[in-house]
This record gives structure tokens, C-alpha cells and sequence, in this order.
């Protein structure tokens, strides 16, 4: 019995750690704007870095522009990856990231083609700050913990079901 539980331990491990990939979170950070105002938030980008997952950026208010949150897949999505770029796009407001490289560990924005444009007051160029990519766990790592998890809850399962042999006491005599 112990075999098979083992074997089969062993099997989930094997089959868990295949390729590894995982999404890729960017972080926006200190990134300013012409005219003023900041741009924080991060995405995220699938694995292959050919389509974005999730956004949340948020454009502060500066002077005529009154500051927008873009929220993907909420807002309209368009995009050309990994090469060129995405935007997002909501009632007239615009948010552009355009590419001068990107990959799974670091990505440069060409910053005269980033902007975010506001319909009431215009456009605003990204003017400073950087993209800074965040650690995601790969999912393969995760399955094998799940399962030295699951050996361990085993095993201490085991223990409580097992007796503990009591020691005996030599007659006296």
C-alpha cells in the first residue's frame, strides 16, 4: 500500500512539473507624465506575451485632465504584441504602452508613442519612470508544493491513527 500511495505521489510530481510558464506581471513605476500627472497601476501579459490578462492603471488629475482608471477586460482592448503595443480605450479616454522591447524579465516603453489621452483635455505623453516586472510563481512549482503538502497531511494523519505502544512495567517482586 505504501508503494502505491508513494508511486502515485510520485506520478503527480512528474506530471505537475512540465513546461514551466506563468503570466508576467508589470509594475509601473514612477512613471510621469507631460503636463503633469503620474501613471500607477500595473498588467499583466500571458506567458507567451501575446495578449494581456489583466490591467489596472489609474492616470491622476493634473490641471485640465481629470484622471482616469483603465481596467481591463473592462475597458476595449487593442493590441499588437509582443512587438508594438496595447491600449485601452473607454468613452473617449485612451491609454497606449508602446514597445521598445519587451520580455518575460524587462521592458522598455518608446516613450514619445506611450500617451494617455483624455477627451477633455488631450494628450499627455509618458515622459519618465519604467516598467518593472514582478515574480509570479510558476504554476509547476506550486503543483509540486500542493503535493509535498498533501505527504505531509499524510503522514501526520498517520501518525494520529497509529497507537503509541505504552511502556510496561516489570513486576516487582
Amino acid at each position: 500500500m505504501r508503494t502505491l500511495f508513494a508511486g502515485a505521489i510520485l506520478a503527480m510530481g512528474l506530471a505537475a512539473s512540465g513546461p514551466a510558464s506563468a503570466n508576467v506581471i508589470y509594475n509601473l513605476s514612477g512613471m510621469t507624465l507631460t503636463g503633469g500627472g503620474t501613471l500607477t497601476g500595473s498588467f499583466t501579459l500571458n506567458d507567451a506575451l501575446t495578449g494581456v490578462v489583466a490591467a489596472n492603471i489609474v492616470a491622476t488629475t493634473s490641471g485640465a485632465y481629470t484622471g482616469f482608471t483603465y481596467v481591463y477586460p473592462t475597458d476595449t482592448l487593442a493590441q499588437s504584441l509582443p512587438t508594438q503595443y496595447f491600449e485601452l480605450s473607454s468613452g473617449g479616454d485612451i491609454l497606449r504602452f508602446a514597445f521598445n522591447s519587451l520580455t518575460t524579465t524587462s521592458a522598455t516603453l518608446l516613450d514619445a508613442s506611450s500617451y494617455e489621452y483624455e477627451s477633455v483635455a488631450g494628450s499627455r505623453t509618458i515622459s519618465g519612470g519604467s516598467l518593472v516586472v514582478g515574480a509570479v510563481p510558476e504554476p509547476a512549482s506550486i503543483a509540486v508544493l500542493g503535493v509535498g503538502l498533501l505527504g505531509l497531511a499524510g503522514l501526520h494523519r498517520r501518525r494520529i491513527r497509529t497507537p503509541t505502544p505504552q511502556p510496561t512495567t516489570p513486576p516487582v517482586g
